[in-house]
């Protein structure tokens, strides 16, 4: 078992968990990303890996769409007041 693999797998699950803090939901997802480049790099198969990059992905578009959502709803707000 590969730290790394794990590292990606917890902070893909914790980008979906944290989707909705915008920023926080962004950075787990990347740094999911991130670690299953480094385990596919180093020609390690496997399946937390893996994992992580599905849910990495997930939670990174997810936060990413709140996020958006969320700056045009203040700038909306923002507007009318």
């Amino acid at each position: 078992m590969s730290g790394k693999a794990i590292t990606s797998m917890v902070a893909g699950i914790l980008s979906i968990l944290l989707c909705w803090t915008g920023i926080l939901g962004l950075a787990l997802g990347a740094v999911a990303i991130v670690f299953f480049g480094f385990v596919y790099k180093s020609k390690e198969k496997s399946g937390m890996a893996v994992t992580g990059l599905v849910t990495g992905i997930i939670g990174f578009c997810i936060s990413l769409i709140y996020t958006l959502i969320w700056m045009i709803f203040t700038a909306a707000i923002g507007a009318a007041i």
